[in-house]
């Protein structure tokens, strides 16, 4: 009789014994069906539900339920499980009592290191020793500049590590006002119009406010704050590289930057590009920096399915966000990253968020109550500066009004 004829029964029955005595393992055991609600933005609707997809495949019994902001109120949200927001909102959640903290889960979780997100990002979300939330993607404020104009008139790109100077160079090496092509088109209105000059003030050492964070009075007028927004101001009417109130197309500065008339401007890393666009890190001055927003995801502090919403929180984290910088280092310097960007944007992405300064700008107390009248005061100056009147005078000014 051959070998093979008694140990193969064998060791089938030895085998039925020892599955047997696995299937009856927790880990190994069907799990009980779950459903979570994601709260989100509705415009990534599409995305989301590709990923609930992918999601499946490895936990099926986990139903992800998408709900949009514009559906949530403060009646119905203790039925939420994880929603996605920025940093800028946590300071409310926590007020709320809306959010939970992770440590308990980050510290159990083998899978998933801390240190592996970039520290801006990680110091966005957590305080004294707290994690209120997992970062999953970053924009953060860039140069975005025009090939064509750069190739016509033979002028360098911009490159990592370039500085004032270089931009100022390159800017009045395109700049041919007669033509009505000029090399910088600064912004006046909306969110830019504001967060612009903070950069250059930001890049030069100087401050708007005494922390970003929790402001408790501005700081317009300090020395560091006025040169750099005498700079700014002589880049339209000393050096003539950005464009004066009669030499401007309305809307402005979209219809210039459509008529390929600028050749840098200011804006988000996930801005729409052309394809003869590209983008480079702000150019550094006394320190490199920009600022940023962080797309983070938080755990309901209502939820009663905190596993599976870790799951889910975790496999979002590890995702490659459309036109975002991954908030992990693991994520942001791969291959697929690469792939999908392309090599010189993730130079550019990897720069700028090792550079970043994440903000909230919490407006309560005090501050927050003059918010208003101190908006007015900045706004009224910066428009000056544009126009040509001295720094140092406006922002005297400006921080009187602001009533400090």
């Amino acid at each position: 009789m051959s070998y093979k004829r008694i140990l193969c029964p064998f060791i089938a029955i030895s085998l039925c014994i020892v599955l047997s005595g696995c299937l009856e393992l927790p880990n190994l055991a069907p799990k009980e069906p779950v459903t979570i609600k994601f709260v989100y933005g509705e415009e990534d609707t599409a995305y989301y539900q590709s990923l609930i997809e992918e999601f499946n495949k490895d936990y099926p019994h986990i139903t992800v339920e998408l709900v949009s902001w514009r559906n949530v109120y403060r009646a119905n949200f203790e039925d939420i499980d994880v929603f996605a927001a920025s940093q800028f909102e946590l300071d409310f959640f926590l007020a709320e009592g809306w959010v939970a903290n992770l440590n308990a889960l980050v510290e159990r979780d083998e899978d998933l290191n801390w240190d592996d997100f970039y520290p801006g990002t990680a110091t966005a979300v957590s305080g004294e020793g707290l994690y209120w939330g997992l970062p999953v993607g970053v924009d953060v404020i860039v140069m975005h500049y025009n090939k064509r104009l750069f190739d016509q008139y033979n002028v360098p790109y911009p490159q990592i590590g370039w500085t004032w100077q270089d931009f100022l160079e390159r800017a009045a090496a395109i700049s041919h006002p007669d033509n009505g092509i000029f090399g910088y088109a600064y912004h006046d209105t909306g969110d830019f119009g504001l967060l612009e000059p903070m950069m250059f003030i930001y890049q030069h050492g100087g401050r708007m406010f005494d922390d970003l964070n929790s402001p408790t009075h501005p700081t317009f007028n300090e020395p560091l704050t006025v040169e750099a927004l005498a700079w700014y101001g002589a880049l339209i009417h000393r050096h003539h590289v950005a464009p004066m109130v009669g030499e401007r197309s309305t809307p402005y500065p979209l219809t210039g930057i459509e008529e390929g008339k600028f050749g840098i401007w200011m804006g988000w890393f996930s801005d729409d590009r052309e394809a003869y666009w590209g983008i480079a890190p702000l150019p550094r001055d006394a320190q490199s920096t920009s600022m940023a927003t962080i797309s983070v995801l938080y755990l309901s502090s209502q939820t009663t399915h905190v596993d599976a919403s870790w799951e889910w929180m975790k496999f979002l984290s590890a995702q490659i966000y459309p036109n975002l910088i991954p908030a992990r280092r693991s994520i942001a310097e791969s291959t697929a990253y690469a792939d999908r960007m392309g090599s010189d944007i993730v130079i550019v992405a990897n720069e700028a968020i090792a550079n970043m300064i994440p903000f909230s700008l919490n407006l309560e107390g005090d501050f927050g109550n003059r918010w208003g009248m101190i908006s007015s005061a900045l706004n009224e100056a910066l428009s000056k500066i544009r126009s040509g009147e001295d720094a140092q005078t406006v922002l005297n000014e400006a921080q009187r009004k602001a009533g400090f």
